[in-house]
C-alpha cells in the first residue's frame, strides 16, 4: 500500500492510496494474508507487519526507514482458553541518500501480552497488557489496516494507548444489530511502558459500539483515570465515535473530551473526520481533517 500525507495539529490531512481488493489477497501454503501461518501440528499461530516510511523532500535528503516490525504469536491452549502477545521493533533500519543504511537505535518494545478465556461470544475475560479501547483508531492499531500513515493526535495524546489489567468484552444481538462492549480496569504495573504512553494508573473505562460492522456503527468511550501516581487531579474522558461505508466510499471520525477535577488547564479536546473515495480500481483519495486543543496541543501530527 503507497500512501501519502500532509497533517497538521489542527488542519487538513490529504493523500492518495492504493489498496488490493479481498480476491487479490495471496495465499503461501498455510498462510493467507491478514490470517497468519499456523504452524504444524501445534496450537501455534505466527503473524505480523513491517512498516516502511519513505519520505523525498524538495529540498533533497530522502529517506527510507524501516519504522515498525511486528510479530504476532497466538497459542489457543483450548477452545476457550487462548494468548497473544505482540512483540515490535521500532526505528531498526534506516537508508538514506548519500549516507547508506544505518542500523540506527532500535527498540524492542512489548506491545500486547494477554490471554483471554471465552465463555462464549457475549462474555469473555482477558488478562495483562492491551490497547485500551477508547474510540476506534486505537484498536485497530496496525498501519496497514488503516488509510494514512500518521494517526489523529486526539487518538494518542489524551490517554494511554495501552492499558494493563482486567477487561471483559463481547457481541450482543440487539435489535436486528449487534452490541459490541468493552469494560476494563487498568491497575496492574507495565514493567515494559512504552514511550509515548502516559502514566495510566488506577484506570477503569468501557467503551461500546452499536451497529453492523463493516458498514455503519456509533461508539462511546468513558474512561476514569490519574495521570501520575502523585497526581490529585482525577481526569474523566468522553468520546463518541463513527464509521460508515457504502460501496467503496467511507466516513469516519472521532470526538473526545478530558476534564481534569480542579485544573482547568489540564482539560483537553479534540476531534478528527476523515473521507475516503474510490479514484480507479485500485486508488482511492483519503481527506482528514483534525482539531486538537489542551494540554500538548503544540504537538504536531506524525508526517
Amino acid at each position: 500500500m503507497v500512501k501519502g500525507r500532509v497533517g497538521f495539529c489542527a488542519g487538513i490531512l490529504c493523500g492518495l492510496a492504493l489498496t488490493a481488493s479481498a480476491a487479490d489477497v495471496p495465499e503461501f501454503g498455510g498462510y493467507r494474508l491478514g490470517r497468519g501461518y499456523r504452524i504444524a501440528d501445534t496450537d501455534l499461530t505466527l503473524g505480523g507487519y513491517a512498516n516502511l516510511d519513505v519520505m523525498a523532500p524538495h529540498s533533497g535528503g530522502s529517506h527510507a526507514e524501516l519504522s515498525d516490525l511486528s510479530l504476532f504469536i497466538t497459542w489457543q491452549a483450548s477452545e476457550h482458553w487462548r494468548l497473544f502477545s505482540e512483540v515490535e521493533v521500532e526505528d531498526g533500519l534506516t537508508i538514506r541518500e548519500g549516507h547508506g543504511v544505518d542500523a540506527g537505535p532500535a527498540a524492542i518494545r512489548l506491545e500486547r501480552l494477554y490471554s483471554d478465556f471465552s465463555f462464549n461470544e457475549s462474555a469473555n475475560v482477558r488478562v495483562g497488557k492491551f490497547l485500551t479501547p477508547i474510540g476506534r483508531w486505537n484498536l485497530i492499531h496496525a498501519d496497514p489496516l488503516v488509510w494514512t500513515t500518521s494517526r489523529p493526535v486526539v487518538t494518542q495524546v489524551p490517554f494511554s494507548q495501552r492499558s494493563a489489567g482486567a477487561m471483559v468484552f463481547g457481541d450482543i444481538p440487539l435489535l436486528g444489530r449487534n452490541l459490541e462492549y468493552q469494560a476494563y480496569a487498568s491497575v496492574l504495573p507495565d514493567p515494559a511502558r512504552h514511550p509515548d504512553d502516559g502514566e495510566f494508573g488506577n484506570a477503569y473505562g468501557m467503551h461500546t459500539t452499536y451497529g453492523e460492522p463493516g458498514r455503519a456503527q456509533i461508539g462511546f468511550s468513558y474512561a476514569s483515570f490519574r495521570s501520575s501516581p502523585a497526581s490529585s487531579a482525577a481526569q474523566n474522558l468522553f468520546g463518541v465515535d463513527g464509521f460508515w461505508t457504502h460501496g467503496r466510499y467511507e466516513l469516519s471520525g472521532e470526538f473526545v473530551y478530558r476534564r481534569s477535577s480542579g485544573v482547568v488547564q489540564q482539560d483537553a479536546w479534540g476531534l478528527y473526520a476523515q473521507g475516503v473515495a474510490p479514484l480507479s480500481e485500485r486508488l482511492y483519495a483519503v481527506g482528514r481533517y483534525e482539531v486538537y486543543k489542551g494540554v500538548n496541543a503544540s504537538l504536531p501530527a506524525q508526517l
